[in-house]
């Protein structure tokens, strides 16, 4: 460290007149009336949050209005500014009048008015130019908030014309990102009738009217970044902004055709690179001619996101000094990570998210704490521009977490770890607080709010799922009905209620309350067929449909004729007649099935889908639930235990009806991230002719659920598939039926208790440890799908003959524990 020495005559406390004693050189002279009252409104006015937010921008107003009552006083410039204040300072007024009351209508009348002005007064001169450029933005905004974005437009567009050289880049540029809000702004079509007695079904991407409007906010990205590129490096943060925008929309509004190219545009911008995934669902051939993630069929329940940790090296990531790089990349990742989840690279999604946590702990969100990104451009003002505010981004850190951690086999799952501490979070208010510029209106201050509000929900829904794939269904009732609370408090079940329906009809199905569960998801589906989630619309409607098609395969009776007769019947007779068909029910003591009235038959000739076969029924559920990401509901079956068909169930169809909504599905979900198109996969292989066929599409199911680190999908996956080599490869059944079940009883693993703990139990499981809440109070996980497998194993060992005598009785004494938790989910459902 470098010393100085000491200098007398710079000693603070010498003789030396102080500041206030010092006589002031400059002459002050007083301020005119116009200049001061003009600057008043910067001196009074506070931010939107404030509790004198009102009075100030009253005062302001006041005092503008008194200096325009003497024109004559006033210069031109000065009149034309002090209409310009009054204009923007109205419209920060706007938020916190009554809607519809006389007040509001004579502030838009004034706000008119001033505006007109600006634009009559304006003197021909680079400030009155700029001045008269505000005013048609402000124009613009009053436009669109009316509805009339047509009008919006042209007065874009004739303001975008008229621009020259001369002009400020930053009123260019905020000119085209106000294009680029009110084409994304637009409203929302009315939602669509969908016929009552016609299957639910998904509107057509090209029929939607807000994707021109979409694509057209990408055209006006483009053209701004090409203007951008083409004014040299001085605005290379103007074209990194755009590559963010653009990565935006496309991840936000669904255009997945799109999001690729966008998010590696957006990481290449900044420097972002990472290893480089397995393409997601792809199958490997191995040398004896299985494919690698059905090759080996006891996988351990380490998930994607886990793997490596023994020899994990420290991760080095690229940080940021320029404040505005740091919060790009701090959106760009975040668009990333719920891209690469949505197609199912769990590897590059933790990838990302890793050297999110990383940006986020580094501070990143404190160089700009209200908001609003500088960027410094050659000539004129700096461009700023709006981002997300700090809070939100921190609290979209813990959603977007939980949302890629896919996986909740396991002690502790990251997923309900996330989630849980993103929900600790909002209600304790860590993270950085809540600010807002100067300019900004209560509105924004509302819309911050209900943000917050609206992530709060998403983390709730993630924690109902989560719960829900672990059978802990205490717990999902209570995530649940604090959703529906929150949604409808704040004014929002319309927006959620069609995940929440899809929610109940996972939970339904888990607790193998199959006439519930049939009519949630007909309703889910009708609901996202209607539009009243907007994009998510689309996929909750899918995915729901999805649901309902496996459901009613595994309840469908195997004769047709006699199915479609009986239906007959009983609508010609309105329903008087009532009677229950038994389907397959496991002979106590032995391995094989018992056969009743209406049980399946073995098939003959070329055999069909395996659900329908005798040693392979089960009603094994792989649909979806919603959040910002999605994820699968648990596996179980009802072909393990007595079970009845309602004469009448929900909604009910004919085999042929079922096979044709099944071609429906798979055909839609083709394309649309790998959750439904595992979804799509699954219907496709229960309702095949043939074996090969069907054994293809589970295979393509397992690569796209072991890619995207989904363990509670492989379950049942692993189980379905192990039906089809019950007699043709015995060992191959055997290790698919051990990795469903291993990973089945991992759905209900607790952390492990303490070595003094002398309630400590063992569970009848696979490495689980017992007595905890995880599974539903008994911690055995899915108990239906491990009953199923169970059952499986214990034919497999019964033929192969005495040898096996001792395994089969262990199995044997297994089953019958699962038997009687199943005995106990069944119970409460009568």
């Amino acid at each position: 460290m470098k010393k100085r020495a000491h200098d007398p005559d710079s000693d603070t406390t010498s003789s030396a007149p102080t500041l206030k004693r010092q006589k002031m050189d400059v002459d002050l002279n007083p301020l005119p009336p116009a200049e001061l009252a003009l600057a008043l409104p910067g001196l009074l006015t506070r931010p939107p949050a404030h509790p004198q937010h009102a009075a100030g921008l009253s005062l302001s107003r006041a005092a503008l209005h008194n200096l325009l009552s003497s024109p004559s006083n006033l210069s031109t410039d000065a009149q034309t500014r002090a209409w310009l204040q009054l204009a923007e300072l109205s419209i920060q007024s706007l938020p916190l009048l009554p809607a519809g009351s006389d007040e509001e209508e004579n502030t838009t009348a004034e706000i008119d008015r001033a505006l007109s002005k600006v634009l009559a007064l304006a003197p021909m001169n680079e400030n009155g130019r700029n001045m008269k450029t505000q005013a048609v933005l402000l124009q613009v905004q009053m436009a669109a908030g009316r509805g009339q974005a047509k009008f919006a437009l042209k007065l874009l567009a004739r303001l975008m014309g008229g621009f020259t050289e001369k002009d400020p880049p930053a009123l260019v540029h905020t000119a085209r990102l106000a294009k680029v809000q009110l084409h994304l702004s637009a409203p929302r079509p009315a939602p669509v009738d969908v016929d009552a007695d016609a299957p639910p079904r998904t509107p057509a991407a090209d029929k939607d009217p807000a994707m021109s409007e979409r694509r057209a906010a990408l055209d006006a990205i483009r053209d701004m970044r090409a203007l951008a590129d083409k004014s040299g490096e001085g605005h290379a943060h103007v074209a990194l902004l755009c590559c963010v925008l653009r990565a935006g929309i496309v991840v936000t509004r669904g255009l997945w055709t799109e999001a690729e190219s966008a998010v590696k545009d957006a990481e290449e911008a900044l420097g972002l690179t990472y290893p480089e995934s397995p393409k997601p669902g792809a199958l490997r051939r191995t040398s004896t001619g299985n494919t690698a993630v059905s090759g080996s069929s006891a996988p351990s329940t380490t998930t994607a996101n886990d793997k490596g940790k023994s020899k994990a090296k420290p991760e080095t990531f690229v940080m940021f000094e320029d404040a505005f790089e740091a919060t790009c990349a701090a959106h760009v990742l975040i668009y990333s990570v719920v891209y690469h989840t949505h197609i199912g690279d769990a590897t590059g999604a933790a990838h990302r998210l890793s050297h999110l946590h990383a940006l986020l702990d580094e501070g990143a969100l404190s160089a700009f704490p209200d908001g609003v990104a500088e960027i410094q451009l050659p000539t004129g003002p700096p461009l700023c521009v709006r981002t997300t505010p700090p809070r939100v981004l921190f609290a979209l850190g813990y959603l977007v977490s939980a949302s890629a951690k896919r996986d909740p086999v396991g002690r502790k799952p990251k997923r309900a770890t996330f989630a849980q501490a993103g929900l600790d979070n909002l209600d304790e208010k860590e993270g950085p607080a809540f600010e807002f510029p100067l300019w900004a209106s209560a509105g924004d201050v509302e819309d911050a709010g209900y943000a917050m509000i609206r992530i709060r929900a998403d983390l709730l829904s993630e924690m109902a799922g989560v719960s829900i794939h672990r059978n802990d269904f205490a717990k999902a009732d209570e995530m649940l009905d604090k959703l529906i609370a929150l949604t409808r408090t704040h004014g929002l079940w319309d927006r959620y209620a069609p995940r929440v329906t899809l929610h109940h009809a996972h939970l339904a199905h888990a607790r193998l309350d199959h006439n519930r569960a049939l009519i949630c998801y007909d309703t889910a589906a009708h609901l996202g067929a209607r539009g009243g989630a907007g994009a998510e619309g689309d996929f909750i409607n899918l995915a729901a449909r999805a649901g309902a098609v496996l459901l009613r395969v595994g309840l469908l009776p195997p004769d047709d004729d006699a199915v479609e007769e009986k239906v007959s019947r009983e609508v010609e007779e309105e329903r008087e007649v009532e009677e229950a068909v038994e389907v397959e029910v496991p002979k106590k003591g032995k391995g094989r099935l018992k056969k009743r009235k209406g049980a399946a038959r073995k098939g003959k000739g070329k055999a069909k889908a395996s659900h329908l076969d005798d040693d392979a029924t089960t009603t094994t559920s792989t649909t979806t639930t919603t959040s910002t990401t999605t994820t699968s509901a648990p596996a179980h079956t009802a072909s393990t235990s007595t079970s009845t068909l309602n004469t009448l169930l929900p909604a009910q169809w004919t085999r042929a009806q079922i096979i044709d909504e099944a071609e429906r599905v798979f055909r839609a979900c083709e394309g649309q991230g790998a959750v439904l198109e595992m979804a799509g996969a699954v219907v496709k292989a229960v309702v095949s002719e043939e074996i090969i066929r069907s054994k293809a599409h589970l295979r393509r199911a397992l690569a796209l659920a072991t890619s995207s680190g989904s363990n509670h999908t492989r379950a049942a996956l692993l189980a379905l598939g192990a039906a089809h080599y019950a007699r043709t490869d015995p060992p191959h059944a055997l290790d698919a039926l051990r990795g469903a079940d291993v990973l089945a009883a991992g759905l209900g693993a607790v952390p492990k208790p303490s070595s003094n703990d002398p309630n400590a139990s063992l569970d009848v499981g696979v490495g689980v440890a017992g007595g905890g809440s995880g599974g539903g109070g008994h911690g055995l996980g899915n108990v239906a799908l491990r009953l199923w497998c169970g059952e499986r194993k214990l034919e497999l060992f019964r033929r192969a003959g005495p040898g096996e005598r001792e395994r089969a009785g262990r199995q044997e004494e297994r089953n019958g524990v699962f038997r009687r938790e199943v005995g106990v989910l069944r119970a409460r459902v009568q």
